[in-house]
């Protein structure tokens, strides 16, 4: 009898041990396994979710502003509307060192002209008049919005204008003709893959400033 309960207490201890190293290597597994993916699952928690937007009244449309420009020979008062669209970002974490760029321009389904990389400008942003390199890229914290100058016109031409950051010449056309157009956008940061975004715009040859059609055809990620 005392024999059998020795037997007994010894696989039962036996067996603690075996239940105590299994249980101590699974939890080396778990904290190698949390320090592995601890950074990957943080990004995925706390990613910017960036979602665009464009309507053709305020704020998106900005009508009868005075443009600036620099010593205009003869001297003249230009006003022109604006056409912005939105980006906001309901993601949990900052978009960081964001930019949007035009990467084609399209009529009847065919490139035209070479606008690949032209900065778009971020709109309502008095600091990119004093440092326009930096000011190129900028953060989104979670819940903001801002707001991106796509084009205007101009009272003193007919032509869909792009907003320039500096006077420095990039060798990119600051304008397209007036027309029927596609104009594809890239919208990158340093912490989210980059979307893309279509829009059509259609200006008519006159001089009214309001004589332009913008829609926001459709945008992805990859």
């Amino acid at each position: 009898m005392v024999l059998g309960l020795f037997v007994l207490a010894y696989l039962c201890l036996a067996y603690n041990k075996e239940i105590i190293k299994n249980w101590t290597i699974f939890s080396v597994l778990i904290l190698a396994s949390v320090a592995i993916f601890q950074e990957p699952i943080k990004r995925w928690w706390n990613k910017p979710v960036l979602v665009f937007a464009y309507k053709g009244t305020i704020p998106f449309r900005r009508e009868n502003v005075q443009i600036l420009y620099d010593n205009p020979q003869p001297p003249q008062k230009v006003f022109g509307t604006y056409e912005c669209f939105m980006v906001e970002n309901n993601g949990r974490g900052s978009a960081l060192q964001c930019r949007c760029q035009i990467r084609e321009v399209r009529q009847n389904d065919k490139s035209f002209g070479c606008y690949r990389g032209y900065p778009l400008h971020w709109a309502r942003r008095p600091d990119a008049e004093f440092d326009p390199l930096k000011a190129e890229r900028i953060n989104i914290g979670a819940g903001e919005s801002e707001f991106i100058d796509l084009c205007y016109t101009a009272s003193s031409n007919q032509n869909i204008n792009l907003q320039k950051y500096h006077r420095v010449p990039i060798g990119i056309p600051d304008f397209i003709p007036p027309g029927i157009y596609e104009v594809e956008l890239i919208f990158s940061g340093d912490n989210f893959r980059p979307y893309f975004l279509v829009f059509a715009i259609n200006k008519d040859t006159s001089s009214d400033i309001k004589g332009i059609k913008v829609d926001l055809l459709k945008y992805w990620q990859e």
